[in-house]
């Protein structure tokens, strides 16, 4: 059980643009900067996204949560930590903070846990590099996808866009 496929279910940007137009052509540089207020409201902004993005029905196997990197936030943490057992009963142990781009952490844990598949939603903020050597927070973003644990190859499939090694 070393190859995997990933389908997503469900993409969402703080801006419109399809997940199709981000991996092959970029950003189309239209994105509207929001002001940064505070990691209070960001993650409430992140709970509201969690939200959106998943609905109680749409569990059908193990959730996994990749989470925005919080390293020294660790009240912030908990406030996330405690919202999302109360919205979804989730064991702390399939929370991942690493940034929404973790998804070899939760396929370490997957195979730990001898899961043969999985659903995993992706939430985290999107910066872009601005002009003055920092940041512009531009909001939040998440994900929804199912993966499944397969014998040979892997695929990653959105919408239209499929690619399969094998």
């Amino acid at each position: 059980m070393s190859a995997f496929k990933i389908s997503i279910q469900q993409f969402d940007t703080p801006y419109e643009v399809a997940p199709e137009v981000l991996v092959l052509e970029g950003s189309s540089g239209h994105e509207q900067v929001q002001n940064w207020h505070s990691f209070d409201a960001f993650i409430y902004d992140c709970i509201v996204k969690a939200k959106s993005v998943l609905k109680e029905s749409d569990v059908q196997q193990p959730l996994i949560w990749l989470l925005p990197a919080l390293p020294f936030q660790t009240d912030h943490k908990t406030l996330f930590i405690n919202s999302l057992q109360q919205r979804y009963g989730i064991a702390v142990e399939q929370m991942i903070f690493e940034g929404a781009n973790a998804i070899h952490s939760a396929i370490a844990l997957a195979k730990e846990q001898n899961f043969s598949a999985f659903d995993v939603v992706a939430i985290d903020g999107v910066f872009k590099a601005s002009k003055h050597n920092g940041f512009e927070y531009l909001g939040i973003a998440a994900c929804k996808a199912y993966v499944e644990f397969t014998q040979v190859g892997w695929a990653l499939q959105s919408r239209a866009c499929v690619l399969l090694w094998i």
